[in-house]
């Protein structure tokens, strides 16, 4: 019986000495006073697109968030017909940053076939217009996107935007 009681005390000093609250170090206070002003802060843009079958292409949103952008480095930097690229640049006209968008008028649909067979059937689907977003890591020289679409292995301009950053929301 003494055995026993010797292992509960044991176990409970174990356990209350590994449950041991402790004060916040100072590296947490440095984080919440950098969160408070978020002119130091990186900052993510959310920039939705809008881009129809005539060629028309123009920006229907922009939010600009505090953060740091996690998504991969690595993007598609193989285009197939139609594709776009989005070049982002300063007021120069020196590059900042690419980035390749699948044809946003063609929509993948999968189904299931009408007959009796249960089997998935993949179609592309062309719209007539469309809303299509990119997910960026705000750089100083973002003044101006250009867009292009890739026809016959060429890229073709299609607009020159002018771009200014939304304030932080």
């Amino acid at each position: 019986m003494r055995r026993f009681s010797i292992l509960y005390l044991f176990l409970f000093l174990l356990f209350h000495l590994a449950c041991k609250s402790t004060q916040p170090t100072n590296s947490n206070e440095s984080q919440s006073e950098v969160m408070q002003n978020p002119n130091t802060n990186p900052e993510i843009l959310l920039i939705v697109f809008y881009i129809n079958q005539k060629d028309s292409v123009a920006i229907s949103e922009s939010y600009s968030n505090v953060g740091v952008y996690k998504g991969s480095e690595e993007r598609s930097t193989m285009a197939y017909d139609r594709d776009l690229k989005l070049t982002f640049m300063d007021q120069d006209g020196t590059i900042c940053q690419e980035i390749i968008v699948a044809n946003p008028l063609l929509k993948k649909v999968e189904y299931v076939s009408d007959d009796d067979s249960g089997k998935m059937t993949a179609e592309a689907v062309d719209l007539e217009e469309a809303d299509f977003f990119v997910r960026l890591q705000w750089n100083k020289c973002l003044h101006q996107i250009k867009v292009e679409r890739l026809e016959n292995e060429k890229w073709k301009l299609m607009k020159l935007l002018n771009y200014t950053k939304p304030s932080i929301q």
